[in-house]
């Protein structure tokens, strides 16, 4: 119905459809979460050998019955969020769609494919010329006779996380400095 003002009820009802709006589409984003790390569990190995590269033939270990399980958990998870991120994008661009005008909704577009080159060439150039250079500095410039490094898995793979998360958005300081 159309009034001149929107009653407090139509506010309500307005604010419950929008919330109803948003949760459909975070479940929806939730579920590709699901489907992409169950489908990274079939390639897990290949997974742990990508991760494992660039600290060319260290030794891991894990320190818990279940560290093993936890890490290609882990693994898996982090490729579904991953691979889902475009879906998350798209569906948080549909959801404010409504509220934005199309010359505004075009340039967002455009930022988004320009902010996921960006983030691809972050993840690159730290995964391939960042993440090897490190690991050999950090596990070969404080050992001695006495002192060698004994990783877990978890901690490479939190290393190699926050590592490969903060190169893609360092490779984001253009975009940041065009807003």
């Amino acid at each position: 119905r159309k009034t001149a003002k929107a009653t407090p009820e139509d506010r309500r009802q307005q604010f419950a459809h929008h919330l109803q709006e948003l949760r459909r589409r975070l479940l929806f984003v939730a579920a590709f979460v699901l489907v992409f790390s169950t489908a990274a569990y079939f390639v897990q190995q290949r997974l742990v050998s990508f991760l494992l590269k660039p600290a060319h033939n260290q030794h891991f270990i894990y320190t818990s019955p279940g560290g093993g399980i936890g890490f290609l958990f882990q693994v898996c998870t982090y490729v579904g969020i991953i691979a889902s991120i475009p879906i998350l994008i798209y569906q948080i661009l549909r959801f404010i769609e409504p509220f934005i005008g199309e010359h505004e909704r075009r340039f967002i577009v455009k930022m988004s494919w320009f902010s996921a080159m960006l983030a691809a060439m972050g993840f690159s150039f730290g995964y391939l010329i960042g993440l090897p250079a490190a690991l050999h500095f950090l596990s070969h410039q404080f050992t001695t006779t006495q002192i060698q490094p004994l990783l877990t898995i978890q901690e490479y793979m939190s290393f190699v996380t926050v590592y490969l998360i903060g190169s893609a958005l360092i490779f984001q300081l253009p975009l940041i400095v065009v807003f």
